[in-house]
């Protein structure tokens, strides 16, 4: 038996055993390859997926490279409902004739045959989601076609712009209303914004407004925000001044409420409050993004602020005093707290807490004041010094 089991051994040695040394060199060497390739090839799908990643409107990846047509991205009906969230008054379907229509907007030699004829001109548009016709927005403009450029590319934080960017603008379809001279626009405008009190415009302007009525000013702009807006304290700020009706192209970024709170010395739940409604406090706009198109802001702005009382939060004039000698008086007037904070490069709370009171030394031998001093008092100031 053992003599016949040595045969077969050797036989399989030499018959077999060469080959499957063989194909063990063979695996030894292609499994990693294999592997190697597997793992490549992830690696390479997750780049390629975190690359195309959704950042907003118009910009994907880490670096939020610009891409050259609008993404679409469509969310749940949420959105939508959203939209009926508190609204009383009742919604209506447009129905006034419009003269023109595009369905297609993110087809870009549509959208330029549609425009060709109406080049240069402007009036009263309408932005309207297909499939729900009581849900659309109204505006005006001196020239339909970069008004609805700015409306696409635009990262405004109002009700229109997060509802549109959150679902997709191929699913709008823009009309022209009405083509007008500027001079009648806001008017026209107005007319249309009583008569139909649109789901998708930030305000409702109208005799019969009371309907859409808030018991307060806070209310009125917590439902201006998203959840997102009032929930996340972790925010990069934008905060831009706005004073005659425009605003500065300048702004100042911040790292988060309370970073701005502490430079401005304003209670991190006011600008909480404040945040992305386009309305100002103190003269001041807080927003999440940086701001691109400043003609389509300002009119956000100028429509938010109508039918709020806004006179307590309104930037007052601040009257500053130099005393050079008791015979040389600098007096300067300036727009609001931030602006005398700028210039004398402290804090907004340092201004309050000298506003109007006669603290000696000042701020650098400065003296602020809410109103101008008259021959009295200013005697009281200069003897304070001297």
């Amino acid at each position: 038996f053992i003599c016949n089991f040595n045969i077969i051994f050797f036989k399989f040695k030499m018959l077999y055993f060469p080959t499957i040394i063989s194909v063990l060199e063979v695996l030894a060497v292609t499994v990693p390859v294999l592997l190697t390739v597997a793992f490549v090839t992830i690696a390479e799908r997750k780049t390629m997926a975190s690359m195309q990643r959704r950042l907003g409107p118009n910009a994907v990846g880490c670096l939020k490279w610009n891409l050259t047509h609008k993404r679409t991205f469509h969310s749940s009906c949420d959105a939508l409902s959203e939209l009926y969230c508190n609204r009383k008054a009742p919604v209506i379907e447009f129905s006034d004739d419009v003269l023109f229509t595009s369905t297609n907007l993110l087809n870009p030699s549509v959208i330029l045959s549609f425009f060709k004829s109406l080049k240069g001109k402007g009036g009263i548009y309408m932005f309207r989601y297909k499939k729900n016709p009581k849900v659309f927005y109204i505006g005006r403009t001196k020239d339909f076609h970069k008004r609805f450029k700015d409306h696409l590319s635009s990262n405004l934080k109002d009700r229109f712009h997060k509802f549109a960017n959150s679902i997709g603008w191929d699913q709008f379809e823009f009309s022209i209303i009405e083509i007008c001279d500027l001079s009648i626009q806001q008017d026209r405008e107005d007319f249309y914004l009583q008569k139909y009190l649109p789901l998708l415009n930030t305000i409702f302007k109208s005799n019969f407004s009371e309907i859409q009525s808030y018991d307060s000013l806070y209310e009125k702009l917590r439902l201006r925000q998203s959840k997102f807006d009032s929930d996340n304290k972790d925010l990069y700020l934008y905060v831009y001044e706005y004073c005659n009706n425009q605003i500065s192209t300048n702004y100042l970024l911040f790292s988060s409420i309370s970073a701005s709170s502490k430079e401005y010395g304003i209670a991190r739940e006011t600008i909480s409050v404040y945040l992305n409604t386009y309305v100002p406090y103190k003269n001041l706009l807080f927003l999440t993004n940086k701001m691109e198109c400043f003609d389509l802001a300002g009119k956000l702005v100028s429509d938010a602020m109508q039918g709020l009382n806004l006179n307590h939060n309104i930037a007052k004039k601040i009257w500053m005093y130099f005393i050079e000698s008791k015979d040389t008086v600098v007096k300067t007037e300036l727009e609001s707290k931030s602006a005398v904070a700028k210039l004398l490069g402290v804090q907004h709370l340092v201004i309050t807490n000298h506003l109007d009171k006669l603290i000696k030394g000042g701020i650098n031998g400065h003296y602020i004041f809410n109103h101008e001093l008259n021959d009295l008092e200013l005697e009281k100031l200069i003897e304070l010094i001297t």
